[in-house]
């Protein structure tokens, strides 16, 4: 699968023209979506970028605001960089169509920009950072502690996010920018 097979509409997903997804082979599909990418180095560099990016910043959010140990805060921090690794290259693919279907570019407005880096960000943490959290053995409370900022610093630095992978990518030649030259 190239890089860009996100892009065009059901062919990421769908399989291909001669054989649809639900017909191909577990091995294939498992080869063609988890192998295959690992083999290359736009998987590397976006996952580094995020794991670069988000971990400090999360980490420092569990501490203050989450209430959470030093050990707690490693435990959750090194499972989010696991999910990282098998997420990060479909997030920032999902991110690039959210970002073609909206009509945005490098030339768009910052407000749209915001707009697709932002919600695409929190429709996808809004559900695996309190499950990701949980499944670290964070109390409920500790959770709880952590959501509201946890969403807002990961909704608001969806801008900062988008230039910073960017440019990650720009640096290492791996993808053309989404959204920031």
């Amino acid at each position: 699968m190239d890089d860009h097979a996100f892009n065009e509409g059901a062919a990421g997903l769908s399989g291909t023209a001669e054989k649809p997804f639900y017909k191909r082979p577990i091995g294939e599909l498992f080869r063609e979506y988890v192998i295959e990418p690992v083999k290359t180095k736009a998987y590397w560099v976006d996952v580094s970028g995020g794991v670069g990016f988000y971990t400090p910043i999360m980490g420092f959010n569990e501490l203050v605001f989450g209430d959470m140990t030093i050990g707690e805060m490693a435990t959750s921090r090194g499972l989010i960089a696991l999910y990282h690794m098998a997420a990060m290259r479909p997030i920032l693919k999902y991110r690039r169509w959210y970002a073609d279907r909206l009509g945005a570019d490098e030339s768009s407005p910052l407000w749209k920009k915001f707009l697709v880096d932002s919600s695409c960000t929190f429709s996808i943490q809004s559900w695996t950072y309190p499950l990701l959290l949980w499944m670290a053995g964070n109390t409920p409370e500790k959770i709880m502690d952590s959501l509201p900022f946890g969403y807002a610093l990961g909704s608001g630095l969806g801008i900062p996010f988008g230039y910073v992978i960017d440019k990650w990518r720009d640096l290492w030649g791996t993808e053309p920018p989404t959204l920031y030259k």
